[in-house]
């Protein structure tokens, strides 16, 4: 688990987009972010309460007890909020002992409240699962929780349960307000489970006659399920903590790691540190970064991060100059130790990413002896010796002092070494060639291999070894990367066979329930044919009439196609997802899109009206509610089309555009796709794909009534062509 904290705003964003509970929870995406280059006209376009309601503001910047330290603007109209900022937006201040600047602020409606009607809550994780804390009172001056809230553990395979929540968390908790909280509660723990939070705090939480109003919150997410809350997650940005900047190495190395199937990270504690490392492996790092911290280097610890998973001698190189340029930009008056550490590697070629490095320590070598640097270097695995010796060669060659170390070596002793704790030893000579894959490099002992055999009287009690030199692996799923670092481990082993037997992986397209299928089949019914009329059938009946083959009429009609003629539903499911996603009420989008100067796509019809519906359009939305799980984003488009035809009854929700926002609500829903995938489907086009395929059945049919009607050569009517000039322009 990686637990990484979020800011409030992303926080409480999860939890307006996610919750469910039956609780009226306020104020739901009401907050406006303000950073030193905030538009104020921009802003209060797009959030026009602020002109109209009173206002609290406060930094988000993972800054904890803000009320306490004065970080919090209360009861504000928007120009107090703007006087309030001024002295304190791109300005220095200390938090504990941490400096930073404050850059980054949150507007929300001010909610007026009483002293009972604050409460406290937080929900974390532990091994032995996930605790509940609960208290009465709540607010700035709720004091140590730990010791007086009411506290609640939920097992790792358990539920929260409403009567346990009464039980044992609302005993000091008003009758009148139980019912509300406890749906809240109960809510809140699905959430925090459902989308991997690991901590979550909202204090105070306000609840009186209006609903639940969640003021100020803190949270933590399982960074690792990204794979499996991206669909709800989104893009979500994890910012660093307050007093240490973000750096753009940070944000290069980052970049590298989305590009690469290796694992490539850095984070800057502490930029005029002496101690850097450069460390293969997570659990590597880890150990040395604690090594270094138990010998007092905690101060002088300038990063934390390692690269893994094989990286190539390229991304080693890239990942490797990030550091050296970082640690000699300024000097230290003790000089600087770069620790080059890891453990014994089971499928990395230590040679090929000590090439990388060694690149990068030759285009360095200037300002490593300028700033007096020291390398120590400690590695074992695949060719670590030809890697060991490639590393001492360089430090012949450029002159840097580099010690370095293989397996006969505990992993940590080195920074005992670098921080001057314990003497260098002399070191012993590395041998060097590459197929030496032996643990301890001062033994001749071999790997003793135990053939199994298929005997009946064998006895698991007599088994000493699960594996032989033969024992081949079926791998699950499409691991070619892993595949191929086995194969090739055999072939440097010189394995007469190869270790891998087979790929098993499953091919499978998500099956579709039948109310999905049947929608699908009355949208290609609904969108076959519209008439001779249209450009579309109008084009292809003329290439026929023309004398020409069935795939060139068809083709001369579906290149009608676009924006202008049924090449809306893609675009309305973009625009209504769009606004629907980002909490943007109903008349918020409308006035947006007017604002803009754009259409609403899939709204409007010539001919049809509140008045005279779409008979298309109703028997659509009857099976869709009939049928379909859920329906947001129809509803909230429904809520849409409300607004305009208030003004203009032809300015309903017409077929296109029902079709999109029904598509997208039956993507999401059905069970067949994550988020992601449904999205995708959205972005490719394939809506109007669905468009595109019903409407070639129609233009077909047009194709074949001209055929088998006989009929001749089009001509356009002369009337709708000619004109009459007046008598004394004709000839």
């Amino acid at each position: 688990m990686s637990a990484k904290a979020i800011s409030e705003q992303t926080g409480k964003e999860f939890l307006y987009k996610h919750i469910c509970t039956s609780a009226a929870v306020q104020n739901r995406f009401r907050y406006a972010n303000v950073t030193s280059e905030t538009d104020w006209d921009r802003l209060t376009q797009d959030h026009p309460w602020l002109l109209t309601e009173r206002l609290v503001v406060k930094p988000d910047q993972l800054i904890k007890c803000r009320g306490k330290l004065g970080l919090v603007g209360v009861n504000l109209d928007l120009v107090g909020v703007q006087e309030w900022l001024k002295p304190r937006l791109m300005r220095e201040t200390t938090v504990a002992k941490a400096k930073g600047i404050l850059k980054n602020f949150l507007i929300e409606p001010f909610v007026a409240h009483t002293q009972e009607e604050e409460f406290y809550i937080c929900i974390y994780a532990t091994r032995e699962g996930d605790h509940v804390l609960f208290h009465h009172e709540g607010g700035v001056d709720v004091g140590d929780v730990d010791a007086k809230a009411q506290r609640l553990l939920v097992g790792v395979d358990d539920k929260l349960s409403e009567d346990s929540v009464k039980e044992q968390l609302f005993m000091h908790v008003p009758e009148d307000r139980k019912e509300v909280l406890v749906s809240f509660v109960v809510g809140l723990f699905n959430l925090y489970e459902d989308l991997y939070f690991t901590y979550l705090e909202i204090n105070p939480l306000v609840v009186n006659q209006d609903g639940v109003f969640v003021l100020d919150m803190a949270a933590k997410i399982d960074a690792t399920a990204d794979y499996i809350c991206k669909a709800k997650w989104g893009d979500v940005e994890f910012p660093p903590p307050f007093g240490r900047e973000a750096y753009p190495e940070e944000a290069y190395i980052a970049d590298l790691d989305a590009k690469s199937g290796a694992s490539l990270k850095l984070t800057i504690l502490n930029p005029l540190g002496r101690i850097w490392t450069m460390v293969a492996g997570g659990g590597a790092s880890v150990v040395y970064s604690d090594t270094i911290c138990d010998l007092g280097g905690v101060d002088e610890l300038a990063n934390y991060g390692e690269y893994s998973g094989a990286p190539s001698e390229q991304q080693t190189y890239d990942y490797a100059k990030t550091i050296l340029s970082l640690m000699t930009r300024e000097k230290h008056h003790k000089g600087k130790v770069l620790i080059i550490g890891g453990s014994i590697a089971n499928f990395t070629n230590v040679a090929a990413t000590f090439k990388g490095i060694v690149r990068a320590i030759k285009d360095y070598q200037g300002p490593l002896k300028e700033n007096g640097v020291t390398i120590f270097v400690r590695r074992g695995g695949p060719n670590y010796q030809e890697g060991l010796r490639v590393m001492g060669e360089v430090g012949k060659t450029t002159g840097i002092p580099i010690y370095v170390f293989g397996t006969e070596t505990h992993m940590a002793a080195i920074v005992g070494m670098a921080l001057g704790h314990q003497p260098i030893p002399n070191q012993p000579p590395v041998a060097a060639h590459t197929a030496n894959f032996l643990l301890n490099s001062s033994t001749n002992s071999a790997v003793r291999f135990v053939q199994c055999r298929a005997d009946p009287n064998w006895s698991a009690a007599k088994a000493t070894m699960l594996f032989s030199r033969n024992t081949k692996a079926i791998m699950w799923g499409m691991q070619t990367r892993a595949v191929q670092g086995m194969l090739d481990f055999d072939y440097v082993c010189s394995r007469d066979e190869p270790s891998v037997a087979a790929m098993v992986y499953p091919f499978t397209f998500p099956r579709l329930p039948r109310y999905a299928c049947q929608f699908i089949e009355m949208c290609l019914m609904v969108t076959a044919d519209h008439g001779p009329a249209v450009s579309g059938a109008h084009n292809t009946i003329v290439c026929a009439l023309a004398g020409k083959d069935p795939i060139s009429s068809l083709t001369s009609g579906l290149l009608t196609i676009g924006d202008r003629f049924g090449g809306a539903l893609d675009a309305a499911a973009k625009q209504f997802s769009k606004a629907f996603d980002s909490g943007m009420l109903p008349m918020e989008f409308v006035n947006k899109m007017k604002k803009d100067g754009k259409l609403i796509m899939g709204i409007g019809h010539r001919v049809k009206s509140i008045d005279n519906p779409d008979m298309r359009v109703q028997i659509l939305k009857d099976f869709v509610k009939g049928h379909f799980p859920a329906t947001p984003m129809l509803d909230y488009a429904l809520d849409v089309e409300k607004i305009p035809t208030s003004k203009k009854p032809n300015l309903i929700l017409n077929v296109d555009g029902f079709i999109g926002v029904a598509f997208v609500d039956l993507l999401r829903m059905c069970g067949g796709f994550t988020r992601d995938e449904a999205d995708e489907f959205v972005e490719i086009g394939a809506l109007n794909g669905i468009f595109v395929l019903g409407r070639s059945m129609g233009f077909i049919g047009h194709y074949l009534d001209q055929k088998r009607l006989k009929q001749g050569l089009y001509r356009h009517p002369w009337d709708d062509i000619s004109y009459v000039l007046p008598e004394h322009m004709s000839m």
